[in-house]
């Protein structure tokens, strides 16, 4: 539990933070119009992050709140939740950087890279050599957010204890943001920060990733960063996953290292979609008919990203369908005009490819990856004829679509959407412009298919 105050329109107000709620205190008197007009619902909630900037008991030290609630709306006591606190050491200093640990991070980037070689004898001695900084850590490697420049890479940070013989060295896989211009600029630092942590997520394809700890960085006159701060981020209530499920299913970052600024680009821009990634290893496991559609939807869009085009026909049937078209729009000139209304309905959707049609032609088109996926999965399930998955996604699609969620999902649909994940996945990668051998590596490990490739 932390206390404290802050100003707001030049009044004092008190706070507790219990986690993620924070209790205020109005001592002012409270402004029974804005009372009243927040229980109309006049004062909401806003989508846009807003910062408080406080003071903590006991030592008074700066802090910065991230919420999105109005402060107009403040009873006499209010309690609301907030998105992530920045606690200062001292005073508010500039940040110039900052490092995410996590302990996916210890799996994504391997810590253990750090040691060179180990010799010990049978008279129990011990030789360790680590690497350097310039051995182990990734490139740095640029993105772009809001008009600035963030540098990030991927670092092995290495502590070493002579009071802890249980400890005595410690490595541990970061990640790094650095920039330039960014001042006073919390939201953009927020920004940062929610970026790294949806990477994180997507390299795990689910969204329970417990954050160590966020540390904010100043760098001094010779170039060297010194932690000034620490971030906690709220975004979830979640439990953390346990220890062999964070280390077997996950994209290794040497399997992604040649695209990796592309993934973090995309996910600025938001152009990959990752709404259907689960909320949790639990629900990473669950296939229920909520989980389709939106898994579904990440396919249709992620198509349309791949193949901008669509599906390609032979020239013949593109004539025929254009034969059919005029036909129709011809008889039409003879019926009156809400019967014509129906024919124009019906020649747009003529030609337009359905769900089916799309998974075939992505499955050919990327066969030296998805192949071997489809194949693993018929032969596990004892399913002969793959295009019978793809003939069950079509059906489970227009079941749903007519608000027939009651529908029992039989084991060729599990075998479909459980296909369905990995494809949106190489779609993606393959967009990104990662080679084939990378994709089927990084698939692999990330669902555990457990393939000799």
């Amino acid at each position: 539990m932390k206390s404290g105050y802050y100003i707001y329109n030049n009044e004092k107000y008190r706070f507790e933070l219990d986690d993620e709620y924070i209790t205020v205190v109005n001592e002012n008197g409270v402004d029974w119009k804005k009372f009243v007009d927040n229980l109309n619902g006049k004062y909401k909630e806003k989508h846009n992050i807003k910062i408080l900037k406080v003071k903590l008991f006991p030592n008074w030290n700066d802090a910065i709140i991230f919420h999105n609630h109005n402060l107009d709306s403040i009873g006499a006591v209010s309690t609301f939740r907030i998105l992530g606190i920045i606690e200062f050491k001292y005073e508010e200093q500039k940040i110039d950087a900052l490092n995410i640990y996590a302990k996916e991070l210890e799996y994504i980037y391997d810590s253990r890279r750090v040691l060179d070689s180990v010799k010990y004898d049978q008279k129990g001695k011990m030789d360790f050599k680590i690497k350097s900084f310039e051995e182990v850590n990734s490139l740095k490697k640029k993105i772009k957010l809001k008009n600035t420049i963030v540098n990030y890479s991927f670092e092995i940070e290495r502590k070493v204890s002579t009071k802890d013989i249980n400890n005595y060295f410690i490595a541990n896989a970061l990640l790094k943001f650095e920039w330039n211009s960014l001042l006073e600029d919390y939201n953009l630092i927020y920004d940062i920060i929610t970026t790294g942590y949806t990477f994180i997520s997507y390299l795990y394809y689910r969204q329970n990733i417990n954050f160590k700890c966020i540390e904010l960085l100043k760098k001094d006159e010779k170039g060297k960063y010194f932690p000034v701060a620490q971030m906690t981020l709220f975004i979830h209530n979640i439990d953390e996953a346990e220890e062999d499920y964070i280390k077997k299913y996950h994209i290794n970052y040497d399997h992604i290292k040649t695209i990796d600024h592309k993934i973090l680009q995309a996910i600025v821009d938001e152009k990959i979609f990752i709404r259907h990634i689960p909320e949790n290893e639990l629900k990473r496991n669950q296939i229920t008919p909520q989980s389709f559609v939106i898994v579904s939807s990440a396919f249709e869009w992620e198509f349309k990203q791949l193949f901008p085009n669509g599906v390609e026909h032979k020239e013949t049937k593109l004539n025929k369908i254009d034969e059919i078209k005029n036909d129709l729009l011809q008889l039409s000139t003879n019926y009156d005009k809400q019967k014509s209304k129906i024919i124009k309905k019906i020649v747009e959707d003529i030609g337009k490819d359905n769900l089916e049609s799309k998974l075939i032609y992505t499955n050919e088109k990327l066969k030296n990856v998805s192949e071997v996926f489809l194949q693993h999965l018929c032969s596990l399930n004892h399913i002969e004829n793959k295009n019978k998955i793809f003939t069950n996604l079509q059906k489970l699609r227009n079941d749903f679509a007519h608000g027939n969620m009651d529908i029992d999902i039989d084991s060729d649909g599990f075998v479909g959407i459980i296909y369905l994940e990995r494809l949106i996945y190489i779609m993606q990668l393959k967009r990104f412009g990662l080679d084939d051998e990378n994709i089927k590596k990084a698939i692999n490990k990330l669902f555990g298919g457990n393939i000799a490739l």
